[in-house]
């Protein structure tokens, strides 16, 4: 099976994947998965039906950073970004 981050239709490092799903986590902007560290292990593990929370979804809508990238790159940011959380 594909892990969440095989999953990705663009390529980011393991690691850096899992500092921003860990944010995400800890900032309560995602539910149904958890982080979890080991000593020489890290992994995000599926604990219950992912999506992204009310919070989330807000700091999608309003976050200024998105709004430029969505201003600039249209229709193919949303389609892009539709298909990532779909994946995840």
């Amino acid at each position: 099976t594909l892990s969440l981050h095989d999953a990705l239709p663009i390529y980011i490092t393991r690691t850096y994947w899992l500092v921003i799903m860990r944010e995400l986590i800890d900032s309560g902007y995602v539910s149904g998965i958890k982080y979890i560290a080991a000593k020489d292990m890290e992994q995000i593990l599926e604990v219950g039906t992912f999506s992204i929370t009310k919070s989330g979804r807000e700091y999608l809508s309003q976050n200024s950073m998105m709004q430029k990238a969505k201003e600039f790159l249209g229709k193919p940011f949303e389609i892009l970004l539709g298909a990532v959380i779909g994946r995840l």
